[in-house]
């Protein structure tokens, strides 16, 4: 009864492995040759199990022929799909190999009702009924030798030749056509007399098993996806054990028709996981696109950067020297256009400091550079002369409250006044009525920088995307400087955070002005 069980292990492996191979992508040709190579093991090894139970030399006699039906095809089929696997099928020479051999393995299958190629049955090592071969049967195996050579052969160039996936997947099918044919060929040995039983067909199972794993191997690491192909498997073979081991047609008709609605469930089962999967995969190479290209625009915004502050620098230093008197005395009407001239190309430079620290901020890389001792002082009276002519001319105060004594930070001096400049400079610009004050003090040990202003203010609704890349003015902060985009809350921010302190902002809302607050560690 066990070498039974093992044509029926065989039977059911390669019937659901065929079936699902196939399923998972009926136009490609690899999924076409393995389930046809399935088909031809599975009548083999359903008829192998009625030959081994049946009680009568005349039907033990017709199973076998039925399972050599299936078994004469194996071999060529077989090699169809590794001509296939191997990308060889194309060549003039194997299309020739695969006619001829389909043809000869035709002539094989014809004469096999006959006693040419089985002649008949007989006990042997304990089986009732083994099969004796005709005159045909050992041209047969002699051919069926040959092609499980050549296909062996066909692997192992494969496999020197691939990488990656395809040489890892080649490995498996030559270790499962090795296996495979090594426990096939046991089968043979009786059928001449001599004293070996079938003791490796139970590795036809684990040959299929192999083969269909190197097809789906790429697709396997989806752990829900393997359990719920794994829960289908089991319960399809379970039924089908059920359906071969009927014993009234009642119990037949019953177990063939759960069998047929469990199937049809599992296939959906199957299905709606993996397009969960593929649905995922797909996702994940979108991410790795959008990854690519937001790197790829990250460097073209850096090169573009370099090339436009390079000559904005120099420009820059021709006014200073223009100023200077470096060229001459500037007549008085030149002197008004000039300064309007080199506020705008220091304005434009800044924007440009702007957008190259948000792309290193983007990249990832290191955009201060933090020194010992600095004096916050010095940098917020720089901050308030630069701003004071603006001030001014708006008819706002701008003043700077500290407590006695401030102590130094560790911070870039440089980046450190950009984040402090955008903030002074945003309650100015915003501020029609009133003025700025700016507050220095130490909090523990902290020091907090204060920005208040009686400006435009802010609304609720805007708190949460203030310090972000998203950030846009509301529509009181456009009435007031309709060019801002608020990008410079978002440097800020970056900078502060990169210097290990904090920014927010308080507001009652529209028309109530702001504060903005900055803590750095001492």
């Amino acid at each position: 009864m066990f070498y039974a069980l093992t044509g029926l292990l065989n039977a059911v492996s390669s019937t659901v492995l065929g079936i699902f191979v196939y399923a998972k992508n009926p136009k490609r040709a690899v999924n076409k040759t393995f389930g046809l190579f399935c088909v031809f093991i599975a009548v083999w090894s359903y008829c192998y199990f009625f030959w081994l139970t049946a009680d009568d030399a005349k039907n033990a006699l017709l199973w076998s022929r039925l399972l050599m039906a299936g078994a004469i095809f194996v071999p060529i089929s077989y090699l169809h799909f590794v001509l296939v696997l191997t990308e060889q099928v194309k060549k003039k020479r194997a299309r020739t190999i695969l006619f001829v051999g389909y043809l000869v393995f035709s002539l094989f299958f014809l004469s096999n009702f006959t006693a040419w190629f089985v002649a008949d049955v007989q006990p042997r090592m304990g089986f009732d009924f083994w099969p004796s071969a005709g005159p045909l049967y050992a041209p047969f195996l002699l051919i069926w030798l040959s092609c499980a050579v050549y296909s062996v052969v066909l692997l192992a160039r494969g496999y020197k030749k691939a990488a990656g996936v395809k040489k890892s997947q080649l490995s498996y099918v030559l270790l499962g056509t090795i296996v495979g044919y090594l426990g096939g060929a046991t089968n043979y040995f009786l059928w001449y007399d001599v004293p070996v039983p079938p003791i490796g067909n139970w590795a036809i199972t684990l040959y299929v098993f192999l083969v269909a794993y190197s097809i789906l191997k790429h697709r396997l690491f989806d752990i829900r996806a393997i359990a719920a192909e794994l829960f289908t498997f089991a319960i399809w073979a379970s039924l089908l054990v059920r359906i071969l081991l009927s014993e009234t047609l009642r119990e037949l008709v019953s177990n063939v028709g759960l069998f047929t609605i469990v199937f049809v469930l599992g296939i959906l089962l199957i299905r709606s996981v993996w397009k969960e999967v593929q649905q995922r995969e797909k996702l994940q190479v979108l991410t790795k696109q959008l990854q690519r290209l937001s790197e790829v625009k990250t460097q073209f915004i850096l090169a573009t950067q370099h090339h436009i502050k390079g000559p904005l620098t120099r420009m820059r230093w021709y006014l200073d020297w223009i100023f200077e008197g470096t060229y001459g005395k500037v007549p008085r009407k030149l002197k008004g256009i000039l300064s309007q001239f080199e506020s705008s190309t220091r304005s434009l430079i800044k924007v440009v400091d702007g957008l190259l620290d948000i792309s290193q901020f983007q990249l990832g890389k290191e955009a201060v550079t933090l020194h010992p001792d600095i004096e916050i002082e010095p940098i917020l009276k720089e901050i308030i002369q630069e701003h004071q002519p603006e001030a001014r001319a708006k008819g706002l105060y701008l003043r700077l409250e500290k407590s006695a004594k401030i102590p130094t930070v560790k911070a870039d001096p440089e980046k450190l006044k950009v984040a402090l400049f955008n903030l002074v400079d945003n309650a100015v610009k915003y501020t029609n009525e009133g003025g700025v004050t700016i507050k220095a003090t130490r909090a523990d040990f902290k020091i907090q920088v204060t920005i208040e202003d009686t400006g435009a203010g802010i609304p609720k609704e805007e708190h949460k995307t203030l310090f972000t890349r998203i950030f846009e003015q509301g529509r009181e902060g456009k009435k007031i400087h309709g060019r801002g985009r608020g990008i410079g809350l978002y440097i800020t921010s970056q900078i502060i955070k990169a210097h290990k302190g904090r920014v927010w902002a308080e507001s009652e809302g529209k028309g109530k002005g702001s504060t903005f607050y900055i803590e750095l560690p001492v």
